[in-house]
């Protein structure tokens, strides 16, 4: 359940410092992002699965990387709280 449960405010993060077609085109770029991430992530898996033996790898790496996101909003959430200030 908590996986899924950044999306909603994921994809409102550009209303908050963008306006208009900025903002559109900001979520067609998160759009096409994640669309690349749902090709990645498998392809990832799979090949470190079948280098290593092991799907721990593979794992490691998809946490990782949803680690590294979470330090992407929490770096632009303190741009967003010094910009406003």
């Amino acid at each position: 359940m908590g996986v899924r449960s950044y999306l909603t405010p994921f994809y409102a993060l550009p209303k908050l410092f963008l306006e208009g077609p900025a903002a559109a085109g900001a979520i067609g770029l998160i759009n096409a992002i994640a669309n690349l991430g749902g090709f990645a992530g498998p392809w990832a898996l799979g090949t470190l699965s079948k280098r290593t033996g092991s799907y721990a790898a593979g794992f490691v790496y998809l946490a990782i990387t949803t680690a590294l996101a979470g330090v992407c909003i929490l770096v632009l959430r303190a741009y967003y709280r010094r910009r406003t200030a």
